[in-house]
Order: structure tokens, then sequence, then C-alpha cells
């Protein structure tokens, strides 16, 4: 019979064995979607793919401004009303009505930022020449995808501006 601290090293080698081939793997088999470039944000991963021009890149980073600027006011708005129904969990009284009336208040904030975006994007396929509207329609879902957060927010976790 072996003894038992063999029996571990021979564990102990199999998992680091295994560990090294799944970083392996890891580096040199990657998909191609995952590689290269993982910190470009969904406003230059458009203008790439877009291949603006010097013209249009100039209105899409202006219409991304206003976009943005836009879209922290609802935010800014919505945090309010958030910290509003916490500041109710305070109070010894229950106002119902009012946590439902703050509450509708911050949906009404993100429905606004769905609509100021949904209007921005059209903004942008507007610039767009119809070559590279095609492009923009093919690959407008990766660069939404790109700015949902990987969760979406809940309790503690802010969803930061959007790159776009």
């Amino acid at each position: 019979m072996q003894k038992p601290e063999t029996f571990l090293k021979y564990i102990i080698l199999v998992l680091v064995l295994l560990n090294l081939s799944t970083l392996g793997w890891l580096v040199f088999f990657r998909s191609p979607g995952n590689s290269g470039n993982r910190h470009e944000s969904p406003a230059e991963y458009l203008t790439r793919e877009l291949s603006l021009s010097p013209e249009q890149e100039e209105a899409y980073e202006e219409m991304r401004f206003h976009h943005h600027e836009a879209v922290e006011g609802f935010r800014r708005k919505a945090g309010g009303f958030r910290r509003s129904i916490h500041k109710i969990l305070k109070g010894q009284a229950l106002d119902s009505l009012r946590i439902i009336a703050l509450s509708d208040s911050v949906g009404a904030c993100q429905r606004n930022i769905e609509l100021v975006t949904f209007y921005h994007f059209k903004e942008v396929r507007a610039l767009c020449n119809a070559e590279q509207q095609q492009k923009f329609d093919s690959v407008i879902d990766e660069a939404l995808q790109m700015m949902t957060p990987p969760h979406g927010p809940g309790p503690g976790r802010h969803e930061h501006g959007p790159e776009h």
C-alpha cells in the first residue's frame, strides 16, 4: 500500500497539469470574437466597423456627447428617486403610494433612456451612406451588447455611462 503523501503528490501534480493545460487552451485557442479588441468601446467598434470618414466621425462624436448628456440626466434623476425610496425604509410610517409613485418615476427614467438611445442610433444610422447602413444593420447588435453590463444593474451595482 502506498503512503498517503505519495498519493497526494500525484493528485497535486494532476491538478497542476490540468490548470496549465486549461491556461494554454485559453491562450492559444480563444475564439476570434474574444481576441484583440477586448477593451474597445462601442464607439470605437462602430467607428472602425463602419469605416466612418473624418467628417462622419466628427458628427458622430457630437451625437455621442448629446446622447451621453441626456442619458446621464435620466440616470441622475432615477438615482434621486431610488434614494428617496430608500429613505422611506428609515421611517416608521410606510407610504405605499409614495413608494409606487417613486418606483414609477424610476421606470419612466429608464424608458426615456431606452427612447433616447433608440433615436440616437437611428440618427447614427442616418449619418451613414447606403453601404455603411448595411454594415450598421449587421453590427448594431454587437455594439448594443457591448453597452450592456454583464448582469445588468442591481442592488449595489451601478451602470456606467455608455461609450457609444
